[in-house]
């Protein structure tokens, strides 16, 4: 990309579902409303299971592992989501940034760049990829994101005979949001098998790499931005972002009637 947009960067300790989820809406907003890019990295304060914006809060009795884990509905479509031993992202365009409308071309920029970045650390780099081609309709079943299979998402490729019949291992899976005027992405990036969804295995068991959040997060501060032709400077939460955050978390995401409203 010719021109470098202005963006502010952030690299946030672990936090609440609830809090994560409000400033990830509240920084969709800034873009809409103020034309200011964000691209995010956080953690979660305990294993927390996302709701995509469509699914019933009663669908997660589908799954008994993660009955215990803390629940918060995301604004973003798609799976639930089990947040544990992994890095979140989130990135936030204006609607003027070229990807910004086409929702195929930033899930694919993203997840490469994030793939290119895995393959540094891997033997068999080849293994890690995207998937190419649209998954059946029947993948939208499975309650958990991490289960299905959509255009895009990065997997790791098994070459021998799977053990458990897996043909690959989902390790990145993302999900957008649109409001007038700018777009959200925010995706998970699994490391480790968490006991609360142990069907799923991360990067690191599949690769035998080491990664860690932090590490992870010090590479694709750099990488991301860059491959989305943004020019990021560290930012921090302005007063008016804030406010908007604490009002949506107590108000919102915290609310019962919220996280059941389907």
């Amino acid at each position: 990309m010719s021109e470098a947009f202005s963006c502010q960067l952030l690299v946030d300790p672990p936090a609440e579902g609830t809090w994560n989820m409000a400033l990830d809406e509240a920084l969709l907003r800034l873009a809409a409303e103020q034309r200011i890019a964000t691209v995010r990295f956080y953690q979660w304060r305990e294993p927390t299971l996302s709701l995509g914006y469509f699914q019933k809060l009663s669908d997660r009795e589908r799954h008994p592992a993660s009955l215990s884990a803390a629940v918060v509905r995301r604004q973003s479509g798609g799976g639930a989501i089990l947040h544990d031993r992994e890095l979140t992202y989130s990135i936030s365009l204006p609607e003027n940034h070229p990807l910004a409308r086409n929702a195929q071309s930033l899930y694919n920029t993203v997840h490469e760049t994030i793939a290119t970045v895995m393959r540094r650390h891997v033997s068999f780099s080849n293994q890690i990829g995207l998937i190419a081609e649209e998954s059946p309709t029947s993948e939208d079943n499975h309650f958990l994101c991490f289960e299905r299979r959509a255009k895009g998402d990065i997997v790791y490729r098994v070459s021998a005979e799977p053990k458990n019949g897996k043909v690959n291992h989902k390790i990145v899976g993302s999900a957008q949001r649109r409001c007038r005027g700018a777009v959200l992405q925010h995706g998970s990036l699994l490391l480790e098998k968490s006991p609360l969804s142990p069907e799923l295995a991360g990067l690191n068991d599949v690769c035998g790499t080491t990664f860690s959040p932090a590490s992870l997060a010090s590479e694709l501060r750099t990488e991301i931005p860059r491959a989305l032709g943004l020019k990021c400077s560290p930012g921090k939460i302005c007063q008016e972002v804030r406010s908007r955050v604490e009002s949506w978390y107590n108000e919102k995401y915290r609310n019962p009637q919220w996280t059941a409203r389907r």
